[in-house]
């Protein structure tokens, strides 16, 4: 098993399908996408949301909008929400909460015996 994980998909599902979605990260970044309706299951990024970075990249299905994070940082973690509209313009909003964890050491030190140090055991 890796020390760390370098990929994370975040997954919003519908009821009925979608033709607009959208990513919001914890810091406010957008990523959204244009589902045409004789390409269910085609989805690219647009930049019509502005700059998310070229670390994220979005894929779909005719109901489901997935956000993959690619070299997931500590800036990633926290609340994402999602919001996925059909072509009647009903909008429906999901929030995913990413946690992101680092391994680290933690030196302790006793009088007169040095440090101790603890760190992850796989």
């Amino acid at each position: 098993m890796p020390d760390h994980v370098t990929k994370v998909t975040l997954v919003c599902d519908s009821d009925s399908p979608w033709f607009f979605c959208a990513w919001e990260s914890p810091q406010g970044g957008r990523l959204c996408s244009v589902q045409s309706p004789g390409q269910r299951g085609t989805v690219t990024n647009s930049g019509a949301c502005g700059g998310a970075g070229d670390r994220l990249r979005l894929r779909g299905k005719n109901t489901q909008c997935e956000l993959t994070i690619e070299g997931a940082e500590i800036a990633d973690h926290g609340q994402w929400t999602c919001a996925l509209t059909d072509n009647n313009m009903d909008t429906e909003k999901h929030h995913r909460e990413l946690e992101i964890m680092l391994p680290g050491e933690i030196p302790v030190s006793q009088p007169g015996q040095g440090c101790v140090h603890f760190s992850s055991v796989h």
